[in-house]
């Protein structure tokens, strides 16, 4: 009787030892900044320290006014809103442009983009139109029954996956939540004391929003019911804050300062992480996405 209780030990022993080496695995794999400079059109790749990584094989040729981006986990491609030509370009991870069969028709000023893991769609803003436009991974337009109503020169857009809501920042200081279909989704909360709202991000482990002010200089969260949550830190050291991506695998928060010309990484409260190297070359940054 021993020897079996001694045995099923044994194999539970080994079955958590995978399991922990697993997880170790997953923890270890490479996680990149892709970070645009909307002056100089240029696409800067960096490691989770702000090392600059090489990108000699595309070199991201072609952007123009590039703004908010977004990573599409089920082709692996990054897709970049691009204010210049209207329209939305695809890359791989090495910056090589891909070909699409799709022009991501109908858009005004596109500033920023979320990819919706649930439908595989692309939500697109376009802050002149004061619209937001679904498009599939191949650039073409899905009509929606809704019309993302009450906008307000959107700026931020994200993607709730555990409520699967979408929420849009304006300019006028407010903050709209919408189903997947557009419809406007009725908050309890009003997302107080912002000014100026740009980047917006969600936070799955915690299950907040992160919303960018440029007026105030810095980074305010709250629950996905509009309601704001106090943290133990303030988001220090923040000029003209613009956009904000997560990094699930460190559970940290990377925010472009356009005012400063820099990438500043947060906790979840909002302590500034200290980075061995500090984003160099940038210039303008504005959209910035994490990508394995």
């Amino acid at each position: 009787m021993i020897n079996k209780v001694a045995g099923v030990i044994a194999v539970w022993l080994l079955l958590l030892l995978a399991f922990v080496r697993s997880e170790a695995q997953i923890a270890q794999q490479p996680l990149h900044l892709y970070v645009a400079s909307e002056a100089n059109d240029t696409m800067g790749v960096f490691d989770e320290e702000g090392t600059r990584q090489p990108t000699d094989a595309g070199s991201f040729y072609g952007l123009d006014g590039a703004m908010g981006m977004t990573y599409d986990s089920a082709n692996g491609w990054i897709y970049v809103a691009q204010n210049g030509p209207n329209t939305v370009s695809a890359y791989d991870r090495n910056g090589n442009r891909q070909a699409l069969t799709g022009t991501f028709p109908n858009l005004d000023f596109p500033i920023s983009i979320a990819y919706d893991s649930a439908d595989g769609l692309l939500y697109v803003v376009s802050h002149s139109s004061d619209t937001v436009t679904a498009y599939e991974a191949n650039g073409n337009q899905r009509l929606l029954p809704g019309r993302f109503p009450n906008l307000h020169e959107p700026y931020g857009i994200t993607y709730d996956a555990d409520n699967h809501l979408l929420y849009v920042t304006n300019a006028d200081g407010t903050i709209n939540a919408y189903d997947q279909k557009g419809r406007r989704h009725p908050l309890h909360g009003a997302f107080a004391d912002l000014r100026a709202p740009c980047g917006i991000t969600y936070d799955p482990s915690n299950h907040l929003l992160y919303v960018a002010d440029q007026a105030s200089n810095t980074v305010t969260a709250y629950n996905a019911d509009g309601f704001e949550q106090r943290l133990r830190k303030h988001f220090a050291n923040l000029d003209e804050p613009y956009n904000i991506a997560y990094d699930g695998a460190n559970h940290l928060l990377y925010v472009t300062s356009v005012g400063n010309n820099s990438v500043s990484a947060y906790d979840e409260n909002g302590e500034q992480q200290v980075l061995p190297r500090a984003f160099d070359g940038l210039d303008e940054p504005t959209g910035i996405v994490a990508a394995p």
